[in-house]
């Protein structure tokens, strides 16, 4: 590759050009750039550009003083300023320093960010397009251009290499975490995500109020039964006794039981209401039903 610089030597040597306002600041800066104090010829040329903003080939020279300093970018932003003119031939070497300019930004981006290297590379190519239509016989911009080109191919195989370096990367890691996952399939406590710990109390929790509700559903049913049974042998003991012979109405009443049993809840609730209609004292005070709520008598004894 190679960067056209013999503008910054000739293009302020006609008469006019040394008239213009800045042109001993462009004397002083070309005379820098050619004992190769770049970076002072840059100020130089800064300097006269100040003074003289439209002038497009001041432009060009700061932009070839920011290239040998190796600012590449700031090369490219003086050299698209330089592009402001009709003179096809002086637009011609700045294309051709703004796709060397481009190229050489786009290098020292490719490690970092391959893709903003790619872009430049892209514009390299464009800009040595440009400089190629308009000087068809240039082999220096055409032989430019075919070497961009490749870089470009190169650059762009790189990334795909790298994307599929990756993607083996996250694969290698997932097995490497389903293997571990498999040798160990418990973890510690200590070992578990808060989200999984989470989970496991919550699910320790209802696990712990099912069983206290069953245990309180089997209680209620043992209490059912064991109060249904009293009845039924409290009964049994009232025909027993002189004076009271069996009742044929209430066996009728209770004609779901069978030998003394009591086949369900209900039968056992109605032989306990039978109970209290015929078999208590009458004239019982603060008498509570089962199935009604405690009320205060009117009077304390």
């Amino acid at each position: 590759m190679r960067c056209v610089l013999v503008l910054v030597l000739f293009v302020f040597f006609s008469a006019p050009v040394w008239a213009d306002p800045g042109a001993a600041d462009v004397r002083v800066g070309n005379d820098l750039y050619r004992k190769g104090k770049f970076q002072e010829a840059l100020e130089r040329y800064e300097k006269a550009v100040q003074k003289n903003p439209s002038e497009a080939k001041i432009e060009y020279n700061l932009g070839a003083a920011a290239y040998q300093s190796r600012d590449y970018d700031l090369a490219i932003e003086h050299f698209q300023k330089g592009l402001l003119t009709d003179d096809d031939k002086f637009r011609r070497d700045v294309h051709f320093n703004l796709g060397d300019a481009f190229y050489r930004s786009g290098r020292s981006r490719e490690d970092k960010d391959i893709e903003q290297g790619i872009k430049r590379f892209e514009l390299s190519l464009e800009s040595f397009e440009k400089a190629r239509s308009l000087d068809l016989k240039d082999k220096e911009a055409i032989e430019n251009y075919e070497f961009v080109k490749k870089e470009l191919e190169r650059l762009k195989q790189k990334k795909q290499q790298q994307k599929q370096q990756q993607q083996k990367q996250q694969q290698s890691q997932q097995e490497n975490k389903d293997q571990k996952k498999d040798e160990n399939p418990s973890q510690p406590d200590d070992q578990k995500s808060d989200e999984q710990k989470s989970q496991d109390q919550k699910d320790s929790n209802s696990d712990k109020q099912d069983k206290e509700n069953k245990a309180e559903d089997d209680r209620s049913k043992n209490d059912a039964s064991d109060k249904g049974q009293a009845d039924q042998s409290q009964q049994a003991k009232n025909q027993a006794q002189p004076g009271n012979p069996p009742n044929d109405q209430n066996n009728s009443a209770s004609g779901q039981t069978l030998e003394g049993q009591i086949s369900s809840q209900k039968d056992a609730n109605d032989m306990m209401d039978n109970f209290e209609r015929n078999e208590l004292p009458k004239g019982l005070l603060n008498f509570i039903r089962r199935s009604g709520e405690a009320r205060p008598v009117d009077k304390d004894w």
